[in-house]
């Protein structure tokens, strides 16, 4: 099946935005529905773990700085 809805990508700005293709619009509005909840929930699932990688990097980032501040202030 050809591909309903394109996730676009602005490299330079960070930026992302959704293209609904016109087969995606013909089609029954309840398997639109489900096929829209389906890819949201992947799309969060997607979003939450990257979240969590984002939190881990962070807090290995600021252990690296008290741990250069407690030998600094020695």
């Amino acid at each position: 099946m050809k591909t309903e809805i394109k996730l676009d990508v602005d490299i330079p700005t960070g930026e992302g935005q959704i293209k609904v293709m016109p087969h995606f619009e013909k089609m029954n509005i309840l398997w639109q529905l489900d096929i829209l909840k389906g890819w949201i929930w992947d799309l969060q699932e997607l979003y939450n773990n990257k979240v969590d990688v984002w939190e881990n990097e962070v807090k290995t980032l600021q252990e690296e700085v008290d741990g250069r501040n407690k030998t600094t202030l020695i």
